[in-house]
């Protein structure tokens, strides 16, 4: 177990690595050839990253204090908040399926998409699809007893399908 300050030099390295590598990107001739709009919201983006990073790594030195009993619990809290993410989608299905609510069919970036009115059903399903995928592993954890460790691939496997399917429509849009 490291100690805090070995543990405040590695955070340090971390932070400055994560600051020079966005401070590379914002001086890239291709940031630099964005809309106006898409570079400022990519440093709103960059600022809440590096805004919020100090709290990550002060939350995964008290993880690594932390006594079993906390320990423990972090599985319980993960499957939690996979429920919570698995029900929000859900909402998100309905509202773009039921109610047609066009505002959210955007690209993976934020904007909104052209034709939102044709593509509204689409990523209804799609939506649909990814909450009943994390649906079926929140049964399958207990049901089948996976271990913690087999629950990072198979939700990154899922997003990554949404992620690329996401990508498409969007390329498609475009096009």
């Amino acid at each position: 177990m490291p100690t805090l300050s070995s543990f405040v030099l590695i955070a340090l390295g971390v932070y400055a690595f994560v600051f020079l590598l966005l401070a590379l990107v914002q001086s890239s001739k291709e940031f630099k050839q964005q809309p106006l709009a898409d570079q400022e919201r990519a440093r709103k983006t960059f600022r809440w990253s590096l805004i919020s990073l100090p709290f990550v790594l002060a939350g995964t030195y008290l993880l690594l204090l932390a006594p079993p009993e906390v320990m423990r619990m972090l599985p319980v809290f993960i499957y939690l908040l996979l429920s919570g993410v698995a029900l929000w989608l859900l909402w998100r299905s309905y509202r773009l399926g039921v109610r047609r609510d066009e505002r959210l069919v955007k690209s993976l970036s934020g904007k909104p998409l052209r034709n939102a009115k044709a593509l509204v059903r689409t990523f209804a399903l799609a939506n649909f699809m990814l909450a009943a995928g994390y649906i079926a592993i929140l049964i399958a954890i207990p049901a089948l007893r996976l271990p913690l460790n087999s629950w990072a691939p198979l939700i990154t496997i899922m997003s990554s399908c949404y992620s690329l399917f996401m990508w498409h429509q969007e390329r498609k849009n475009a096009a």
